[in-house]
């Protein structure tokens, strides 16, 4: 079962670690210990090269 901030699962109640960039859900805190999703740290890594090679 899952609501908007946590997830149940084996009778136990864990909260929901999101995507700090667009709130996608990553998991549970437990189970995550990374910030962004793939789609934002991809984004996040193209500006970076971007950036740094002066492609903006």
């Amino acid at each position: 079962m899952e609501d908007s901030r946590t997830r149940t699962i084996w009778n136990r109640t864990f909260e929901l670690s999101r995507c700090k960039e667009c709130g996608r859900v990553l998991g549970t805190q437990q189970m995550s210990d990374v910030e962004l999703c793939d789609a934002c740290r991809r984004k996040a890594i193209a500006n970076e090269l971007a950036e740094t090679y002066r492609f903006a």
